[in-house]
């Protein structure tokens, strides 16, 4: 209804202009409004410039033949409705003038709710979109769904708005909430975490059917008020529990010990003279001797060597008859040779063979991992063997796309770098030692 108070200042603001004045500024204001990117390019700004343009095509059919009269000689609805198509174009100029592409969906929303309280518009409501119709596989708390609109859940003076959703649970009882206003054209609703929990599946999404109910009432002029009642439906979208999947492949090095003619030492051992003589007696000599290689590592490394047995070889001299004993033993992990002879008689040379044997690769073993499960919230440990050279990561996350890592290292090194490529929605966390295996640690993003 047209008050007192609005019919005044709108005599007061534009009465004494001419009326096709009025209508001539505003329509110069729209073509400049429309020339701002930020509305040319959206959705809501197309429909605010489209619902200006009528605006004003309907004025110049409702003054007529007084086109040309003083706005104060119209009746009190004209005066009325020129007012607010005047503070409205003027509003939104002045914005689209001082932000050049930058005017907010909000401030369109405003001016075209400013709009709509004109009787000769006959749009009252308008959904602009539904948020959060998208839940992820993690939550900590209740998840928030909102709707933006024109009065959408907006109340005034002159507008009654009510809107609720309802979301369908096979099962049980459908889940009804009233909305919640967040600002002139927007509402919120809560969508309890135990209730969707209850529906997400493992490892394929979950759609449950849902529908806002939008109910507007807005007092018009004289006896026609605007009304609208209608319901719009979507679809709600769980994530799994299980974001993806990731596979883990690499070869690990069959090291061992290995023997090759090659690689045996010979070492000439001299064993002195003991023949009697015409001042000395017979002497029996009993000596040990030790042959050394550099102690092999614990674990050992490649290139490592060991004795693994010594072997009597040729005894050269006139004395090898009166050689009486050569025992050889291994000691020292390897390490040494150690040579025992007992002869007496003449100066004699025994050869004594180290047998060697080295620390080498001999083949590559297929290192693989079952698929790992990557979740929200839970940091992924991914172990392999320490000897790895190169390790590759693969996968997909439902959300971040395809995983494909990998990690290239210097087996003489103990350092493990981070893997290179596409992380999908893992985050690198780092790696460690421990014993014989590697840690890589991830966390989803």
């Amino acid at each position: 209804m047209l008050t007192e108070a609005a019919i005044s200042t709108a005599t007061v603001a534009i009465g004494g202009e001419i009326a096709k004045s009025v209508l001539d500024r505003a329509e110069e204001a729209i073509e400049k409004i429309s020339q701002n990117a930020a509305i040319r390019f959206s959705n809501i700004g197309q429909d605010l410039i489209a619902q200006l343009q009528v605006s004003v095509e309907e004025l110049w059919k409702q003054i007529g033949d007084d086109i040309n009269q003083e706005v104060a000689g119209l009746t009190d609805s004209l005066k009325v409705q020129l007012y607010n198509l005047t503070i409205t174009t003027e509003r939104l100029l002045r914005e689209s003038l001082e932000e050049v592409d930058q005017i907010s969906e909000d401030f369109v929303r405003d001016i075209r709710a400013t709009l709509s309280k004109t009787w000769f518009m006959s749009e009252i409501y308008a959904l602009d979109e539904i948020e959060g119709t998208i839940i992820p596989a993690s939550l900590n708390t209740d998840w928030t769904i909102s709707a933006s609109g024109l009065n959408l859940g907006y109340d005034s003076d002159d507008i009654e708005s009510v809107v609720s959703l309802k979301v369908k649970l096979p099962g049980s009882l459908d889940f009804e909430a009233t909305g919640a206003e967040v600002s002139a054209h927007k509402v919120e609703f809560v969508f309890p975490k135990e209730l969707i929990e209850e529906r997400r599946r493992d490892r394929s999404i979950s759609i449950l059917d849902a529908e806002l109910h939008v109910r507007i009432k807005k007092d018009g002029f004289l006896w026609f008020d605007k009304k609208f009642n209608g319901r719009q439906p979507f679809k709600l979208t769980l994530a799994p529990r299980i974001a993806g999947e990731l596979f883990v492949r690499s070869t690990s090095p069959l090291n061992e010990w290995v023997r090759k003619p090659e690689y045996d030492v010979v070492y000439s051992n001299a064993l002195p003279s003991g023949h009697a003589t015409s001042s000395s007696d017979v002497q029996h000599h009993r000596i040990t001797r030790y042959y050394r290689l550099p102690i092999a590592s614990v674990p050992p490394r490649l290139g490592d060597k060991r004795f693994y047995a010594g072997e009597r070889g040729a005894c050269t001299g006139s004395g090898c008859n009166h050689l009486h004993e050569v025992r050889i033993r291994v000691t020292n992990n390897g390490s040494t040779l150690d040579v025992y002879t007992y002869n007496n008689s003449h100066a004699i040379t025994v050869r004594i063979k180290g047998k060697v044997e080295r620390y080498e690769k001999v083949d590559d073993v297929p290192f693989e991992l079952s698929p790992l499960e990557i979740r929200d919230g839970k940091v992924l440990k991914v172990e392999v063997p320490a000897d790895c050279q190169t390790i590759y990561f693969s996968g997909r996350d439902g959300d971040h796309g395809i995983i494909d890592l990998i990690v290239k290292r210097d087996p003489s090194t103990t350092v493990y770098p981070m893997p290179e490529g596409k992380f999908g929605g893992l985050v690198f966390l780092g790696s460690h030692q421990e014993g014989s295996k590697v840690i890589y640690r991830f966390s989803r993003r």
